[in-house]
């Protein structure tokens, strides 16, 4: 597929339950995390460029029906570009680095689905944000970006 994409993986949920504690030691199944118990409060959306949030945060993010958008080994410009690419329409989205993904590139997930590109991909952000953005199991949308 284009820019080295994968085709949709799309899993069974692995739970919904929420802990107290943003230290609780959740083990998922999915590398990086598309369901599954999480923290009870949700990452705020928004682009981060340093900062990584806890995956108890993020998997809160996707039941809310949030796009995450995680990238390990990015050159300078492809950073660049992905970051560009999600401020055309940011809405929902959080994009942000984080060095435990399995391979190097940038992994596009919903709720119990995933896309992992070699490299940023207008096109999968814009299947992802199509077909998934707002549709997670708990849609919530009074929620304003913090960032």
């Amino acid at each position: 597929l284009a820019d080295g994409c994968t085709k949709l993986v799309s899993k069974k949920s692995e739970g919904r339950s929420h802990t107290t504690s943003l230290d609780e030691k959740v083990d998922y199944k999915n590398n990086p995390p598309i369901s599954g118990n999480h923290y009870q409060i949700p990452g705020d959306w928004g682009l981060y460029a340093t900062q990584s949030l806890k995956d108890v945060q993020t998997t809160h993010s996707l039941e809310h029906g949030h796009i995450i958008i995680t990238h390990k080994g990015l050159t300078q410009e492809q950073s660049d570009d992905l970051y560009d690419q999600a401020r055309v329409n940011p809405f929902h989205l959080l994009v942000m680095p984080r060095k435990q993904n399995p391979k190097t590139g940038v992994y596009y997930t919903a709720w119990t689905k995933m896309i992992h590109c070699k490299q940023p991909s207008k096109a999968a952000l814009q299947y992802m944000i199509d077909n998934w953005r707002d549709q997670g199991p708990e849609l919530f949308m009074e929620d304003q970006q913090k960032k």
